[in-house]
């Protein structure tokens, strides 16, 4: 489905135009009224939104002393906002999102521009699995101290509970103070920068 979004200054300014048009104002002196309050800038930043309206077919528009004279909504500007609504929920249904059944294991979910398919439950097996094969290289590791072990097995354990319930903006978070620590040891950085690839 495809929509052609414009900026939230020009939807607000569609808003006020349709709402003029509900309540059969005089438009002549409402136009006025807005362009006289503006300075230089402000009037050249109001104008630009007109242009923007126009140029994405939402609006028609003459001018007359420096006003909108003959404005009119075309019928794309006329459903403008239920097109925009009906468009958020496509995307909401195609964003990736893990939903987990109730034993705990990850549901298959569309992702992406709907095309695309990923099968969550090996991407999440396959990471669970790359996270305690590292927990044990961490554990054999002469290379960190005895502190330097005990918080990186505290941050892979965070990483492990929170990918199993899809919080992806913790997992991030976690997944960047691994990095730093393990990074001073050879054997640690390759097979970490691994998991982080299989996170990104």
């Amino acid at each position: 489905m495809y929509f052609n979004e414009v900026s939230p200054q020009a939807e607000n300014l569609l808003e006020d135009i349709i709402e003029l048009k509900n309540k059969k104002l005089n438009e002549s002196e409402y136009w006025n009224d807005r362009f006289d309050n503006l300075d230089f800038d402000e009037e050249v930043i109001f104008r630009s939104l007109f242009k923007e309206l126009r140029e994405s077919d939402l609006i028609n528009v003459t001018w007359a002393d420096n006003i909108p004279y003959m404005l009119n909504i075309t019928n794309k500007g006329k459903t403008y906002f239920e097109m925009k609504e009906r468009y958020e929920q496509e995307m909401e249904k195609q964003r990736s999102i893990v939903i987990n059944a109730g034993d705990g294991s990850p549901i298959n979910m569309n992702i992406g521009s709907g095309n695309a398919t990923q099968n969550v439950n090996y991407a999440n097996n396959e990471q669970l699995k790359a996270l305690q094969d590292f927990v044990s290289m961490i554990k054999c590791s002469d290379e960190l101290t005895v502190e330097q072990k005990k918080e990186v097995l505290e941050l892979i354990e965070g990483i492990a509970e929170n990918q199993k319930s899809g919080k992806k903006t913790i997992i991030k978070s976690l997944l960047s103070c691994v990095t730093p620590i393990v990074s001073v040891a050879k054997t640690l950085k390759d097979s970490w920068e691994t998991i982080v690839s299989l996170f990104s």
